[in-house]
């Protein structure tokens, strides 16, 4: 590898041995600086570690940012279009109690039927054929409710698919 830099030296470093001639054990870098030869030899054993310390960091860290469970990223989406509104999937079906509230017009005929669930929490009941019986039925009432709930802007919708009339929950004793 080095041969085409350094050809003397090394032609030496094949001749001389790395040990001292007198105790026979191996001599130090620092110590003979006469002997190119040792330096060399330790320069190119340090070269090569570093070489494969660095090989072995490119691969780890390519291999960890390849992670075949990491989901995709997502395709950069255009400033100017309007953002991809994701498929409304269908909602599960909740039980929920309260009391109903019946709204009518001047009339007398059925407009809204409203759940009070709790004081911030009120679920605008859909006017099909189980909606508006209940808002006839149950009204002032405390029931319990099975439907499918949706959120439209910031109204809470609830489509009713049974009721029943259970008893009031006990009140709750001031402190």
């Amino acid at each position: 590898m080095f041969s085409f830099f350094m050809p003397k030296i090394i032609k030496q470093c094949k001749k001389q041995p790395e040990f001292d001639d007198i105790s026979n054990k191996t001599v130090p870098f620092f110590i003979n600086s006469v002997n190119p030869c040792l330096k060399m030899n330790r320069l190119i054993k340090i070269l090569a570690a570093i070489i494969v310390i660095v090989a072995l960091l490119v691969f780890v860290d390519s291999a960890s940012s390849t992670d075949p469970n990491q989901a995709p990223n997502p395709p950069k989406q255009d400033p100017n279009q309007a953002p991809k509104v994701p498929a409304r999937t269908p909602s599960k079906e909740i039980v929920a109690r309260g009391t109903v509230i019946e709204i009518t017009d001047r009339n007398g005929k059925l407009s809204e039927v409203k759940l009070l669930v709790n004081r911030t929490m009120i679920y605008q009941i859909t006017l099909n054929v189980k909606g508006k019986e209940l808002g006839r039925k149950m009204a002032g009432k405390f029931v319990r409710v099975i439907g499918t709930p949706d959120i439209k802007g910031a109204t809470k919708w609830l489509t009713i698919r049974d009721y029943d009339t259970v008893r009031l929950p006990p009140a709750k004793k001031p402190a």
